[in-house]
C-alpha cells in the first residue's frame, strides 16, 4: 500500500467524514472508470456528487449547482491546460485534476489555473481529502470584524472574495485569493516558503516549492509587479517571501470608504449578454443566446423561451429541460388555462409557481422533471408594448428565487424583447395578436395587454 493511500485513510478514520456544505462537481474527459469510482466514494461519505459527462454543460453544472469545487479527471495534460484556460474566464471555484501527466504538463496546469493535480493512482480518499482541504481554506475567514484589506491602491473584499487594483477586477483564482490573503495578513514580515505552503496548500513537502514559485509569479503578474521590480510581493534571497505595503484591515464599508457595490458582477453579467444578444443572426440565435447568458449566470436549473405564434406556445430555445418536457410543452395552445405562462403572457405580469397553484398543466410539467419552482416573466418590446415571448425559469429549490435574480432575468427580458421588437419591424412583420383574431380571451378580470408571444408552460 503507497503512502499515499496510508494518508488518505488517516485523514478519513473512524468513519467521521468531512462533508462539504455544497455539492462538488466532477467532469471525465476519458479515464471514466476513475471518475464512477470517485463519485461513489463522495457519495458513500455523504457528499453531494454531481457527474457532468457533457463538458459543454460543465460551467452549467457549476453555477446552477453552486458547486464548491470542480474535479478534472483526464488523460490529455493539453486538454486540460485548454479547458481550465476557457473556465477559469467564467469561475474562480477550486479545481483538482487527476490525471496521469509529465511534471511539464502539472506546471503547465497549475500556471493555468488549477489548484492542484493528483496521479490516478491516489486512492479515492485521498483525492476527496484534498479537495476537502481546498475547499475549507477558501471557506475560511479572517477576524470577524475584517471585511477588507487595504494595501495603497490594492483592495481586498474577504467576506466576497474579490480583489481590486484600483478599478480592475484582479478575478484571481481561489487558491491566488487564499494565498493574497495570507501575505497581507502578515505586512512586511518575512515569510518562509514552508510556512506559506503549510497554510495555504497544506503541503509540508519540499516538491511543493515549485507551486509556490508558479502562483507567486501569477500574483505578480495581476498585480503589475515582476520579481526584480516588485511593489507588493518581495522576494528576500534564501529567506521567503514578504508582502511590502503596510495593510489597513478594516471591518465594513463605511471605515474604508469604498463604494461597495453589490450589483456590479450582475451588471457586468449584463452588459456581457446584451451585447451577445446584439449579434444574433435571426431569431432562434436570439433566444439561444439569452438561453446561454443565463446558463452562464447560474440564474436557474432549467430554462426556456417560447414565443407565440398564431395562438400557440413554441419553443425557440431551452437548457435544462428534458426531452419528455420538450415534447409534452415545447408547441401547446396558449388557450390552456391551465398554463402558468399563458397567463403571463394574457396579463403582462410574472408568475411564481408553486407560489400559485392553480395551474395544472405547470404543475405537471415541473414535476414531471423534479422541479419544485417556476417562475415565468412576459417578454415585450415595441411603442405599443405587444407582448412578444415569455421566460420560464425553474429550480428544483423551493426557495430559490432571489431578489438579485430576478432583477437580472427582468433586465435581460427588456434587453431581449427590445431586440426583438426590431427584427419583428425590420423585416415588416410586427402584428399585434389581440383578441377576435385567433387568440383567445384575457381571464376575466385580467389587464388587457398585446400579445404577440409567449412562453416556459
Amino acid at each position: 500500500m503507497t503512502a499515499s493511500v496510508e494518508v488518505g485513510r488517516s485523514i478519513l478514520a473512524g468513519g467521521r467524514y468531512p462533508v462539504p456544505g455544497r455539492p462538488v462537481v466532477v467532469a471525465t474527459a476519458g479515464c471514466a472508470d476513475i471518475a464512477d469510482e470517485l463519485v461513489r466514494s463522495g457519495e458513500a461519505r455523504g457528499w453531494r456528487m454531481v457527474f457532468e459527462k457533457d463538458l459543454e454543460r460543465v460551467n452549467w453544472a457549476v453555477n446552477v449547482h453552486r458547486a464548491a469545487a470542480l474535479v478534472l479527471v483526464a488523460d490529455d495534460a493539453g486538454w486540460v491546460v485548454r479547458f481550465v484556460s476557457a473556465f477559469r474566464a467564467m469561475s474562480a471555484i477550486p479545481i483538482v485534476v487527476v490525471a496521469d501527466v509529465h511534471k511539464d504538463a502539472v506546471v503547465a496546469a497549475l500556471a493555468t489555473g488549477v489548484d492542484t493535480v493528483l496521479p490516478p493512482v491516489v486512492a479515492s480518499e485521498e483525492v476527496l481529502a484534498r479537495t476537502y482541504a481546498i475547499i475549507r481554506r477558501g471557506d475560511e475567514r479572517l477576524a470577524p470584524t475584517t471585511r477588507y484589506l487595504l494595501a495603497g491602491r490594492l483592495s481586498v473584499d474577504v467576506w466576497r472574495r474579490r480583489a481590486h487594483l484600483g478599478e480592475c477586477d484582479l478575478k484571481l483564482t481561489s487558491t491566488e485569493f487564499d494565498l493574497l490573503s495570507h501575505l497581507m495578513r502578515q505586512p512586511e514580515r518575512i515569510l518562509a516558503p514552508q510556512t506559506i505552503l503549510s497554510q495555504v496548500w497544506g503541503f509540508r513537502e519540499v516538491e511543493g516549492l515549485n507551486t509556490l514559485r508558479i502562483f507567486i509569479g501569477r500574483l505578480r503578474g495581476k498585480l503589475g509587479d515582476t520579481a526584480r521590480r516588485a511593489t507588493y510581493i518581495q522576494s528576500v534571497r534564501g529567506h521567503g517571501y514578504r508582502f511590502a505595503v503596510p495593510v489597513v484591515e478594516v471591518p465594513d464599508e463605511e471605515r474604508a470608504g469604498l463604494a461597495d457595490e453589490p450589483g456590479r458582477g450582475w451588471l457586468e453579467a449584463l452588459a456581457k449578454i446584451s451585447s451577445n444578444l446584439g449579434r444574433a443572426r435571426d431569431d432562434a440565435e436570439l433566444a439561444q443566446k439569452l438561453v446561454d447568458g443565463l446558463v452562464g449566470a447560474g440564474v436557474a436549473d432549467g430554462i426556456a423561451v417560447h414565443h407565440v405564434d398564431r395562438g400557440r406556445l413554441q419553443v425557440r430555445a431551452h437548457r435544462g429541460m428534458s426531452e419528455t418536457w420538450l415534447d409534452g410543452f415545447g408547441d401547446v395552445a396558449l388557450s390552456d388555462d391551465g398554463l402558468a405562462s399563458s397567463r403571463a403572457v394574457l396579463t403582462g405580469r410574472p408568475v411564481q409557481v408553486p407560489q400559485t397553484r392553480s395551474y395544472r398543466s405547470t404543475t405537471t410539467a415541473l414535476k414531471s422533471d423534479n422541479f419544485r419552482a417556476g417562475l415565468f416573466l412576459p417578454i415585450a418590446g415595441g411603442p405599443e408594448g405587444t407582448i412578444l415571448a415569455c421566460l420560464g425559469l425553474v429550480h428544483r429549490d423551493v426557495d430559490a428565487h432571489r431578489p438579485s435574480t430576478l432583477s437580472f432575468a427582468v433586465a435581460l427580458c427588456a434587453v431581449y424583447g427590445a431586440q426583438l421588437a426590431a427584427r419583428e419591424f425590420t423585416v415588416g412583420r410586427a402584428r399585434a395578436v389581440l383578441p377576435g383574431r385567433g387568440d383567445p380571451e384575457p381571464p376575466a378580470g385580467a389587464a388587457t395587454t398585446t400579445v404577440r408571444g409567449a412562453g416556459l408552460p
